[in-house]
C-alpha cells in the first residue's frame, strides 16, 4: 500500500486528522522512514544490521520518539544502507507538494514531506 493512500485512510478519522495534522516534524519524518524501510522490504532487524544502528533506535525515529530527533548525518545512514541517498531543499509554501507523496518510477523512490 502506498504512503498516500494508508494516510488517505487513517485520515478519515476526525480524531486520527487532528493529531496528524499537529504531528511534529520528527513524527512526520518517523513516519517517511518506515514507509521508506518497509517499500525496500526491510525489518527494523535487517535495517539495524545493514546500517549499524540499533534496532531500538530505528524503533525510536521511526516513532517520532527519539528524545534529540534525528540528526541529517543519521538520516544518510539509514538511507544509505537501503541504497538511497538524502535529498533536501526548499520550496515556497504556496507551491509545496502535498507530503503524502510517495514516487516510483522504476529507479527512484522519493518520499516527499512538508516539515
Amino acid at each position: 500500500m502506498r504512503l498516500s493512500m494508508l494516510e488517505d485512510e487513517l485520515l478519515r478519522d476526525p480524531l486520527v486528522q487532528e493529531g496528524y495534522e499537529g504531528a511534529t516534524a520528527a513524527e512526520k519524518m518517523g513516519l517517511l522512514l518506515r514507509e521508506l524501510r518497509e517499500t525496500v522490504g526491510l525489518t527494523q532487524r535487517d535495517l539495524a544490521a545493514s546500517s549499524g544502528v540499533q534496532q531500538s533506535e530505528i524503533s525510536r525515529y521511526e516513532g517520532g520518539q527519539a528524545p534529540r530527533g534525528i540528526t541529517i548525518s543519521q538520516l544518510e545512514t539509514l538511507a544509505h544502507a537501503q541504497g538511497m541517498e538524502v535529498v533536501i531543499g526548499f520550496a515556497r509554501k504556496a507551491t509545496a507538494v502535498d507530503d503524502k507523496a510517495v514516487v516510483i518510477d522504476g529507479r527512484t523512490l522519493l518520499l516527499h514531506t512538508v516539515l
